[in-house]
């Protein structure tokens, strides 16, 4: 009975440990990445204007370099009470079936920072995920109130990392979804927005005087 006991507080605790490592996914969107070998030239968008059940923060671990470029993390938490889908992949080019001729769709997300001197215009960098059910490694499942980590470099222009006051960045998380095909040799792309969802100001304290 002792032993029964023991082992059945040993298979929960690992259930337990399973569950908060599957909560604490983590995605690397600084890797080398595998690119489309078909790219669109045409094609058209549509916005949908809904928010995303999602919370974005950010997460900053260092100072900008000289050249402007800094690590960051996005946080994205699932703020509604059901299981949210998303991509994980930052690599389009796997998605691409080899007939050409075959159209083929897939969600996309794309993590990007704006800043308040110039809120219209996103900093260079950030990460761009993809996912599809044909491939379901490709997509994680975040229960509500879990999130996962997406690990991203952006670049700082250099007149912002010289002032000397503070500056706020903000986050944004966008979700569509992407319907490429290829017909006479030229790709076209139909993009349809799912919902999108922006961060709380994070405030970057200016570089100390010299």
């Amino acid at each position: 009975m002792k032993l029964s006991l023991k082992c059945f507080v040993i298979v929960g605790l690992s259930l337990l440990l399973s569950v908060s490592l599957l909560s604490q996914t983590v995605v690397d969107a600084t890797v080398s990445i595998r690119g489309r070998l078909r790219l669109p030239t045409s094609g058209q968008a549509g916005s949908s204007g809904r928010k995303l059940p999602i919370q974005v923060a950010l997460e900053f671990p260092s100072q900008p370099g000289a050249d402007g470029t800094t690590n960051v993390t996005f946080v994205l938490i699932n703020d509604s009470h059901t299981n949210l889908v998303i991509p994980v992949s930052p690599h389009p080019g796997d998605f691409e079936p080899q007939d050409k001729n075959l159209a083929y769709s897939v969600q996309h997300l794309h993590l990007y920072l704006t800043c308040n001197t110039d809120p219209g215009s996103a900093l260079a960098g950030g990460a761009q995920l993809y996912g599809s059910i044909a491939r379901p490694e490709t997509l994680v499942t975040v229960l509500p109130g879990e999130s996962i980590r997406v690990l991203a470099t952006v670049r700082v222009p250099s007149k912002l990392t010289e002032q000397r006051e503070t500056i706020l960045f903000f986050g944004h998380a966008t979700l569509d979804t992407e319907t490429l095909k290829t017909i006479n040799d030229e790709t076209s792309e139909d993009t349809q927005e799912i919902g999108f969802a922006s961060s709380a100001p994070y405030r970057l304290k200016p570089p100390p005087s010299k």
